[in-house]
């Protein structure tokens, strides 16, 4: 799970992308909160 990888809550990664649910796209550009990769973009 993505939120778990980068430390996250599943609450904090949606509200950060506007998601309503946890169903992502192939190929969806996500922003990760708090992180150092997050912050290049």
């Amino acid at each position: 799970m993505i939120a778990v990888r980068y430390q996250v809550s599943p609450a904090t990664l949606r509200s950060a992308n506007n998601l309503k649910s946890d169903e992502l796209k192939i190929g969806q550009t996500l922003t990760i909160p708090g992180t150092e990769l997050a912050a290049k973009e």
